[in-house]
């Protein structure tokens, strides 16, 4: 029985590191169409056409998954860094509790914001 719990726990952590690699990966590649506009367009950069870049309905896609790749990720780091540097448990649970609502608000406040226009 614990040789399984251990099975399950060395998953679980696999499953954790190749989510947020994927996530950075895909947050990276995600930055190169932006990065590419900004610098194309730099003389000419409006406000306008930022938003008309942005809000172009591959652009909201990407974005969308954008920020569901970075509620991943930054889930995922905060736990690492919670587990391996808080150690009194009670304390661990409730910043990781209020980190984990401030991830929750944050994307679902990017996720309106950018399907609102």
């Amino acid at each position: 029985m614990v040789l399984i719990k251990q099975a399950l726990a060395q998953e679980k952590g696999l499953n954790d590191w190749l989510l947020q690699r994927v996530s950075a990966v895909f947050l990276s590649v995600y930055l190169l169409p932006i990065l590419v506009f900004w610098v194309v367009h730099a003389d000419l950069l409006t406000q306008s056409s930022w938003q008309a870049f942005l809000l172009h309905p591959v652009m909201k896609v990407l974005g969308g998954f954008a920020a569901i790749s970075l509620f991943i990720h930054a889930t995922i780091g905060i736990w690492v860094v919670g587990t391996d540097y808080i150690k009194p448990e009670v304390l661990q649970r409730n910043i990781l509790a209020v980190f984990y609502l401030i991830i929750f608000a944050s994307s679902i406040s990017l996720l309106l914001i950018l399907w609102r226009y």
